[in-house]
């Protein structure tokens, strides 16, 4: 049997008979053949940002497509499209485990109670075809835990691979403050773990920065103050970063900071510990600087991970700040420019993405015309996320979009279907 250029289920129809009288043979069967190109399917993506009134045209080129195959997703928000199942997904799968990958893959249970993927939109997320049972999350938590454990050196402070290894200051704070959000969380973590690794950030805080090895950062004061900022971070949401120790590091080593991630945590530490204007300061400091893509600075960051945190961390700390509207901004335009992500960039994504949605959503509206509307078009009235699946011959033609919002929108068209020819 050979197939032409088609896509669906084909009826195979089996007729066999005889002229003998005797012993007379009569069969029919039918089978279905599911039919499709011996190539991968493609996807295109086409991302918009509206301001107040602004009509956009979405029209992705699909010509050279099979029509029958072809389908469509439309995301509208007045929040930029961070693909929260999809960071889950990955990260929960993960199944590598360095300290980096284990932290980074245990953090989203801290999230992960029904009610809160219930109010991310999450609770019927699935992982190749089976549903996550997240009532097992104190589980998984507690496998967090113990991974992580297993990786602590006798000083308290975390390797990589395991506690033969080197000390890792940076990965030694982000374990750190997974251990404290997860024993916040009722979940079980041995003090003989959790106390001598809050005992190395206060001893991070007050060391002089000759005290460790920087031979994989091209700027080892960024470093320096990355980790000790994000310490005082961390500290400081138990209250137990000094005052006087902060403050010296943001007067004497603020022009050290490469990216605004680390005068971010330092802002909201200052201000968590009583010195509001330093953190003013700091954190207006902090919206300024932008990362340089082509600098290793050793602090397993990039300019997409260091905006989600920063993000995250300023809506936790103030959701009404005017900065955070910045941030959404810049980071919408960074996402644009990614294809791959790491596990430090999908947690850091997920966690921005959960503490947007979480935060308090206004209403907002549009005006949708496709070729499946009426000529007056879908006037959309949402508080949230407004999700669209799209036909062949919708997404074949021009989608208009008009914003009714008196903020930006984020509009996001994703096609997929088979090319006509090989690839």
């Amino acid at each position: 049997i050979q197939s032409q250029q088609k896509y669906g289920l084909l009826d195979i129809n089996l007729y066999v008979s005889n002229e003998d009288s005797i012993a007379p043979i009569k069969l029919e069967r039918q089978w279905q053949l599911a039919v499709r190109p011996a190539w991968p399917a493609i996807q295109r993506n086409q991302k918009a940002l509206l301001n107040t009134q602004q009509s956009v045209s979405l029209n992705i080129a699909s010509d050279d497509l099979m029509p029958e195959t072809l389908k469509g997703e439309l995301l509208v928000s007045n929040q930029p499209p961070i693909n929260l199942a999809e960071h889950l997904q990955h990260l929960l799968k993960y199944p590598y485990g360095c300290l980096e990958q284990s932290t980074s893959s245990s953090f989203p249970w801290l999230f992960a109670g029904s009610e809160k993927m219930s109010l991310l939109g999450l609770d019927n997320l699935k992982i190749e075809d089976k549903p996550i049972d997240f009532s097992k999350r104190t589980q998984y938590l507690a496998q967090g835990v113990k991974k992580i454990s297993a990786k602590q050196l006798s000083n308290g402070g975390f390797a990589l691979w395991d506690n033969q290894s080197s000390e890792e200051m940076w990965l030694t704070v982000y374990a750190s403050h997974f251990l404290l959000k997860a024993k916040e969380q009722g979940v079980a973590v041995p003090g003989e773990v959790l106390k001598p690794a809050i005992k190395r950030l206060q001893q991070y805080l007050r060391s002089s920065r000759s005290d460790y090895n920087y031979r994989y950062s091209e700027y080892p004061e960024h470093l320096t103050l990355a980790y000790k900022s994000y310490a005082a971070y961390v500290l400081s949401s138990i209250k137990q970063a000094p005052l006087g120790t902060m403050r010296t590091l943001f007067d004497y080593h603020k022009k050290d900071a490469r990216s605004g991630l680390p005068l971010m945590h330092l802002g909201i530490a200052l201000a968590q510990q009583g010195d509001l204007i330093r953190s003013q300061k700091a954190i207006a400091a902090a919206l300024e600087i932008k990362r340089e893509a082509n600098q290793y600075l050793g602090d397993y960051g990039s300019t997409l991970r260091d905006l989600s945190l920063m993000l995250d961390a300023l809506i936790r700390f103030n959701s009404d700040h005017a900065g955070i509207e910045r941030l959404l901004t810049e980071l919408t335009d960074e996402l644009g420019k990614r294809q791959w992500l790491s596990t430090q960039e999908r947690n850091a994504l997920f966690m921005a993405g959960a503490a947007l949605k979480q935060n308090a959503q206004a209403q907002w509206g549009a005006l949708l015309i496709t070729a499946a509307t009426t000529s007056d078009g879908l006037e959309i009235s949402q508080q949230g996320d407004f999700k669209k699946y799209l036909s062949g011959e919708e997404v074949s033609q021009e989608i208009l979009l008009t914003s009714r919002n008196k903020d930006r929108l984020y509009a996001d068209l994703n096609i997929s279907a088979y090319t006509q020819n090989p690839p």
